[in-house]
């Protein structure tokens, strides 16, 4: 890591959408019409709310499958005018000539990032789900016709300067332990997008990954089964959950704030002290940080 100015927090807005996948996928692999103006509803909603007062988030997440490819565009200048870095969850990019599906996420960075004001244009990636879960891959298998889950195996990484490093992934892929041992060392932030409903699983391997990686790890699952979530590697387990929410069918946004700076000192050893002289954060795992 080079010598830089880091930030004392990253702020980061978590939408929770609440789409049913048994009504919005009911045509599978493509989303119902009427399924796709009630999630855009939503969005805007957590937009609108998360993008007003002090606290603007720097960075905007919304789950796996959330966004309808329809409204891609709408999006983008959302981002724009809001002027946060939004990564969100698309509906299934379809080739019909090969009867694949690819499940993705796009990323929005306003030119004027990380400023808080309006930009003309933004940045666009897209990033894809390497591995389908059992069940999506069986779900995409069914009726008359069938479509095969094809996967992306390309890994990003975005290094912020003053907010820190961050990497991103889509649900199943949380749980592909060969890409942490690349992350290691090299990244302040992940980023998870899911559509999972064994919410408590997840919960454990983010809290795994924030000592074995040494970073912060966020969860933004549907709120059809809930459970999204925000951890550090903070010492003291009442700080360590930032956030957590629980409770299924919910349509909900908040914004946390995760450490940056005093993290990346805590990677170099130089840890700020706390309360009673105990470390803010846990020690650091072994290996590369030793």
């Amino acid at each position: 890591m080079t010598k830089r100015s880091l930030e004392k927090y990253l702020r980061v807005g978590i939408i929770q959408t609440s789409l049913d996948d048994r009504v919005a996928w009911r045509n599978n692999p493509t989303i119902a019409p009427n399924e796709e103006t009630y999630v855009w509803k939503q969005v805007k909603t957590g937009l609108r709310s998360l993008s007003r007062g002090p606290n603007k988030p720097e960075i905007i997440l919304m789950p796996e499958l959330s966004l309808p490819r329809g409204y891609i565009g709408d999006l983008k200048k959302l981002s724009c005018k809001i002027g946060s870095i939004i990564i969100a969850g698309i509906d299934y990019k379809k080739d019909y000539a090969r009867k694949v599906v690819m499940n993705q996420a796009v990323v929005f960075i306003p030119q004027k990032w990380p400023k808080k004001v309006c930009s003309r244009g933004a940045r666009e990636f897209y990033f894809g789900k390497t591995y389908g879960s059992p069940g999506e891959i069986k779900k995409l298998e069914q009726g008359k016709n069938k479509w095969k889950f094809e996967g992306d195996s390309r890994l990003w990484l975005f290094d912020t300067e003053t907010y820190g490093r961050f990497a991103v992934c889509i649900c199943y892929d949380f749980m592909d332990v060969e890409r942490y041992i690349m992350y290691r060392n090299r990244i302040h932030h992940l980023f998870v997008l899911a559509y999972n409903k064994d919410i408590d699983s997840f919960y454990h391997i983010a809290e795994t990954i924030t000592r074995t990686v040494y970073c912060n790890v966020v969860v933004c699952n549907t709120g059809h089964f809930g459970g999204s979530v925000a951890v550090a590697p903070y010492y003291h387990p009442k700080m360590r959950t930032i956030y957590r929410h629980e409770g299924r069918d919910l349509f909900t946004f908040q914004t946390v704030a995760l450490p940056v700076d005093d993290l990346e000192r805590a990677k170099k050893g130089e840890s700020a002290e706390y309360v009673y002289k105990e470390p803010k954060f846990k020690a650091r795992p072994p290996g590369v940080f030793s």
